[in-house]
């Protein structure tokens, strides 16, 4: 028995340990997840933030006294109930500590604009819906500290707010967001629609702790970066029953630079944060739209060429991949006059020479023009050749064939009125030669495969045969490329593969490779 009793102390002390590890790791995740997540609410614990604030207060007093009363101007009516002076020091000092020790830095107290944390002043003049607390207040933009104008910034903002005739103004210059402007529609979702589209929805935590935080770096982080863009539009958030926060009643935070957030201090009271999910609305990729018309030819007559557009459409600036304009050949009526290749110009004459690529001349290669079927000169035992007739003024292109060699072309040069030159390049024929033979595979029945034939030689080798087990394989089905695809393999097309490749000179074969295929 006594043994049993320590072991059941033993047991117990140790389910108490681990429940206590795994409350401390919770505990860090949570504060991790905090850190990470909500970098806004580690300022109400920043000292540097409590100064910063203390000494916005008190340069909002100065400026607002010496400006002759922002809160009162004679262009606007004064609000009811609103200070007919600017705040004294001690009156900034009561506002500090009403931020900071009543207020807790909620939604309410700490705003974030466009990226940046704003500190906030409130004032005893508007009723703000917002707001939890019964007495009249208002919040009015400080900030952000970056800018090095925090007291102005505030000051503008208490002007704008006094000028606001009417609630929604009110409310949108208390915030410090720029009121409607019944002249212009407003930036709505609509806007956007045709340019940017919604990502899937996200969720990466569930309600407990503080409550629910969705942020966009954590969902870049679980997801992978591109599942988001890089910079939103738009944010929505739903619970997982798919119903808006205002309809359940919870006080949210959305903001598509940060995220989303629900905090369990700022729910009514026995209330706790949903579980939510959100999803992004992102600008479309670059993308390009459809080509435009052909133009017009470029020559009246005679071989042109014509060009097309296409813009690139994209809403978030990236730019797309390709060339805006494409260019394609056209062929008008034929020019008056003289054409080089077929036309005859009695005075004119073509001076050539047919060499190796060490400059050998190469007597005996015969001559033609594109444009001229037949043979029209052949090289001396100098490898020169003399064509009379043939017009100088256009570009010719000559070309010369010899036993043993490839075809060569050149283009003819005129070097005076009458008078044009050419050297066409002949390369000695080479036989094929492989340097890459086709691999054995083994791939089950249903599956594709692909062999590989590489050759090389002089001229290079354009046209491949394939074999299977020795029979040539029907070339308007599989092509004369160095590559055999076969898809949905059988197992009737087990067996060795093998490729020929040619040229002028002459074939060479592969070495045979085995096809497995493995019944399924």
């Amino acid at each position: 028995m006594f043994a049993v009793g320590i072991g059941t102390l033993f047991f117990g002390y140790w389910r108490m340990m681990k429940w206590n590890r795994e409350r401390r790791r919770l505990q860090i995740e949570d504060l991790e997840a905090r850190i990470a997540l909500m970098p806004l609410f580690q300022a109400e614990k920043d000292r540097r933030t409590l100064q910063i604030l203390r000494e916005n207060l008190e340069e909002e007093a100065i400026i607002m006294t010496g400006s002759g009363g922002l809160l009162r101007t004679d262009s606007a009516p004064a609000l009811r109930g609103l200070p007919d002076s600017a705040c004294s020091t001690s009156e900034a000092t009561a506002l500090e500590r009403e931020l900071l020790d009543e207020y807790r830095f909620g939604w309410q107290q700490l705003v974030e604009l466009y990226g940046h944390a704003s500190a906030v002043a409130v004032t005893k003049a508007f009723p703000l819906s917002l707001l939890s607390r019964k007495q009249r207040t208002v919040l009015v933009v400080c900030g952000p500290e970056q800018n090095g104008a925090v007291g102005l910034a505030c000051a503008r903002h208490l002007r704008v707010f006094v000028n606001a005739t009417s609630t929604e103004e009110r409310i949108e210059a208390a915030r410090g967001l720029p009121g409607p402007d019944p002249g212009q529609p407003s930036p709505a979702l609509e806007d956007w629609e045709e340019a940017s589209e919604w990502t899937s929805w996200f969720n990466v935590d569930h309600p407990g702790g503080d409550g629910d935080f969705e942020s966009l770096a954590a969902i870049r982080f679980y997801y992978g970066p591109a599942r988001v863009c890089p910079r939103p539009l738009a944010l929505e958030a739903r619970t997982t029953d798919w119903a808006l926060p205002a309809s359940v009643g919870e006080q949210v935070h959305a903001n598509p630079a940060r995220g989303f957030w629900c905090l369990n201090r700022e729910q009514p009271r026995g209330r706790r944060c949903s579980n939510y999910h959100v999803r992004f609305r992102c600008p479309l990729e670059a993308a390009w739209g459809p080509w435009g018309a052909w133009g017009l030819c470029s020559k009246s007559c005679g071989p042109g060429r014509r060009l097309r557009r296409r813009s690139c459409q994209s809403s978030s600036g990236d730019t797309c991949l390709g060339n805006p304009q494409e260019a394609q050949k056209c062929v008008r009526s034929r020019c008056p006059g003289c054409s080089s290749d077929t036309c005859r110009c009695p005075d004119h004459i073509l001076l050539g020479s047919v060499v190796t690529p060490s400059g050998r001349p190469l007597p005996g290669a015969r001559v033609f023009l594109k444009a001229r079927p037949g043979t029209i000169a052949t090289s001396d035992t100098h490898g020169t050749f003399l064509v009379p007739g043939v017009c100088a003024g256009g570009q010719t292109n000559v070309s010369a064939q010899m036993d043993g060699f490839s075809t060569g072309t050149a283009l003819a040069h005129a070097n005076s009125s009458n008078s044009a030159v050419v050297t066409i390049v002949l390369k000695e024929l080479g036989k094929p030669y492989l340097v890459k033979h086709p691999e054995s595979r083994v791939q089950e029945a249903g599956q594709n495969v692909t062999f590989c034939c590489k050759a090389s030689g002089t001229p290079m080798p354009k046209k491949y045969s394939w074999f299977h087990n020795g029979t040539l394989l029907d070339r308007r089905q599989h092509g004369s490329g160095s590559h055999l695809e076969l898809r949905g393999l059988r197992e009737d097309q087990a067996g060795e593969y093998h490729c020929k490749a040619w040229n002028e000179a002459g074939a060479v074969r592969s070495r045979a490779a085995q096809l497995t295929v493995l019944a399924v």
